[in-house]
């Protein structure tokens, strides 16, 4: 199938049945590490500087930090309880020491949290920012090209996007309001049209649109672009038939929709849609997608999508079709966790040179290691 990059075009797949189900065999449970909270957010991260990949679990009012051996395998550290309840997380280097700070915001409250994460797997609460009125999702990123770390903040609470400016030594500036968007919910950066800085993508789920805002020499930010989304979430940006061009990837509850970020800033309707329906011996259940990872599961140089289906309780994976083509797939396969599979985070755990998967299932507030053994 032909894709245009200026117009949309629609891929709908319909699986309705048990026998239309395929389990994947390539990944196995290496381990289930039980936690005493459920890990609803997932981030991997290199914390120790073993150079093995590590997990930073949260959820509730707690965060660990679990330290992997390049087996396969991890150690969890003590389980820090933060004082709020986790709403989302980010990572990065604050303070310009050689450990890594993690912010997480929490449900119904403006203070923001943040912690360094030390080579022994503890958590130290370094400082509580007040911002907002009640932030959500962050992003760590140098969004001005100083060097120094700023913090990008979706306000709910006051409909605003916020950047407090980072100074030295992981002291903040107040909060700036940045205009781009009506009811932000979720905010990707990336410099989407190629002039050397930092932009803005913008999911506003109340007002049901995606809005690119582009960063001008001054520092300055505008929207230049908006379209209708309906009510999506887990907004990704990244070029995934790298043709030099940046897709944004949305999910609304079973359905996956892909936007292109046009090379000028501006985005084209919607790419493509996948839609799944999962057969259980219950009957047919309705997958809501509760995370979202794209990354190269099977090796073949493609782009492919990894959900866990919330109380559906599988993971979804979506093998894109080795020629590249946006939005082609070729194989859907599941893999069953339990009873409520909320969080997923991908990387290669045991270096065999093959990505694997950690799965967070709330019910039984466990994590899942998955190893891929193709």
């Amino acid at each position: 199938m032909d894709v245009s990059k200026s117009t949309f075009f629609l891929v709908l797949f319909f699986l309705g049945c048990l026998s239309c189900q395929t389990s994947d065999r390539s990944f196995s449970n290496s381990e289930t590490l039980e936690l005493s909270f459920p890990p609803t957010v997932l981030h991997t991260v290199e914390l120790n500087g073993d150079e093995h990949v590590d997990v930073l679990a949260a959820g509730a009012s707690s965060l660990v930090a679990l330290l992997g051996d390049g087996n396969g395998h991890f150690t969890p550290g003590p389980i820090f309880t933060v004082g709020i309840k986790i709403k989302e997380v980010a990572i990065g280097n604050l303070d310009g020491d050689d450990l890594l700070d993690v912010v997480a915001t929490g449900f119904y409250t403006n203070d923001v949290k943040i912690f360094e994460v030390n080579t022994d797997g503890t958590i130290t609460e370094i400082q509580t920012l007040e911002v907002g009125a009640q932030p959500g999702d962050v992003a760590v990123t140098d969004f001005n090209g100083d060097g120094k770390a700023d913090l990008i903040f979706v306000d709910p609470g006051s409909d605003k996007l916020l950047l407090l400016r980072g100074g030295s030594a992981g002291v903040f500036d107040d909060a700036v309001e940045m205009n781009c968007s009506s009811e932000p919910s979720e905010v990707e950066i990336a410099d989407v049209n190629a002039d050397g800085f930092l932009d803005l993508v913008v999911l506003s789920q109340k007002d049901a649109s995606l809005f690119v805002c582009l960063q001008g020499k001054d520092g300055m930010v505008s929207q230049n672009g908006s379209r209708r989304t309906s009510e999506s979430k887990h907004l990704r940006l990244l070029d995934l038939d790298n043709d030099g061009q940046i897709e944004a990837v949305l999910t609304n509850n079973g359905q996956l929709f892909v936007t292109v970020v046009m090379a000028f800033g501006e985005l084209t309707e919607s790419e493509f849609t996948l839609e799944r329906l999962y057969g259980s011996e219950e009957g047919v259940c309705s997958a809501r997608y509760a995370d979202l990872v794209i990354t190269d599961l099977d090796a073949d140089g493609d782009l492919d999508f990894a959900a866990p289906t919330g109380t559906c309780g599988d993971v979804v994976l979506l093998y894109s079709e080795k020629d590249g083509t946006l939005g082609a797939i070729s194989a859907e396969r599941y893999i069953d966790i339990g009873e409520n599979s909320t969080s997923l985070t991908a990387a290669d755990f045991d270096e065999d040179g093959y990505i694997d998967l950690a799965v967070g299932e709330e019910s039984s507030k466990s994590l899942y290691v998955l190893l891929n053994k193709r």
